[in-house]
């Protein structure tokens, strides 16, 4: 998986984000506590997964054919859903998904 070049992390995973971050980076899942993965997705109608770090664990989510991007970190499910809900208000005048998913490798 790959790892946005500046990936977006919320208040209360700050902390742990460089440890989390260097072990996904090498292919492990950190065992620490739970905290939430925000990755990009391979379907044409969903911008965004918000997965647990226990979700995240799923080799599915690795899988170099769905070219998931991580793209952000939370302490909570409320902390990665207000991260997306950022994310997407600087689309707000868009109105075509392609758009805005295209946008996020930017990210």
């Amino acid at each position: 998986m790959d790892i946005a070049a500046h990936p977006f992390i919320g208040d209360t995973i700050s902390h742990a984000k460089e440890e989390i971050l260097a072990s996904i980076a090498h292919g492990r899942i950190p065992d620490s506590k739970n905290w939430y993965a925000i990755t990009t997705t391979h379907e044409e109608k969903t911008l965004f997964y918000i997965l647990s770090s226990r979700e995240f664990r799923n080799p599915m989510y690795h899988d170099p054919d769905r070219q998931l991007k991580l793209i952000g970190l939370a302490g909570s499910k409320k902390e990665a859903r207000d991260i997306v809900v950022s994310i997407v208000a600087g689309f707000v005048d868009s109105d075509s998904l392609p758009e805005i998913k295209s946008s996020l490798g930017n990210y």
